[in-house]
């Protein structure tokens, strides 16, 4: 097939114009699908006694792969994981939200575990942090250093410097607890 040269790049436009509708028709379904998820796994977590901290979706082997993070005032033991796994199965079989087969893990949400709610911030205040901002803030997307407090969705860390840093809530692209490592001696 031989294409005009004028013809070519209209072509690779028309055809560039295509994959992007496709994958952003893809990424609204996905946002849909995972909306859909939380909100069953979040109704069905805290009907057995436990915490929704975060359900991630990823791929593995072409198919959807749920994560689901969930805590406890007491922490998360494997016997939690299994029986909140097993309540969730069903749950998920039961109401069918998804278009195909897809991997169900539930784990806890680990020494770093992420801040994502409001309840997040308040309940881990005096807790050494990490944070990663969605645009620059005096030169730096990362701040490391104590929760000192959460006000009207600002939250303010203790660097490790000594200085207080103000971060809006809506400016946060990812918080989580940040285990110190003590140096070995």
């Amino acid at each position: 097939m031989h294409f005009k040269e004028w013809a070519f790049p209209t072509l690779c436009s028309y055809l560039s114009l295509g994959v992007t509708g496709m994958v952003e028709k893809e990424q609204r379904e996905h946002r849909h699908y995972l909306a859909t998820v939380e909100t069953l796994v979040a109704t069905a977590v805290e009907q057995i006694g436990y915490e929704l901290v975060d359900v991630e979706w990823k791929k593995a082997e072409g198919k959807p792969h749920i994560v689901v993070y969930i805590d406890s005032l007491e922490g998360v033991s494997l016997e939690d994981c299994q029986k909140v796994s097993k309540f969730l199965g069903e749950v998920l079989d039961r109401e069918d939200p998804l278009p195909s087969k897809y991997f169900l893990e539930i784990s806890s949400p680990g020494i770093e575990r992420r801040l994502k709610k409001v309840e997040d911030f308040v309940r881990f205040m005096g807790s050494d942090i990490k944070v990663k901002t969605l645009q620059k803030i005096d030169g730096s997307r990362n701040f490391r250093g104590i929760l000192k407090d959460f006000t009207n969705n600002t939250l303010t860390i203790m660097l490790e410097n000594g200085e207080n840093k103000n971060i809006d809530l809506k400016d946060i692209a990812r918080a989580n607890l940040w285990y110190k490592q003590e140096p070995r001696r």
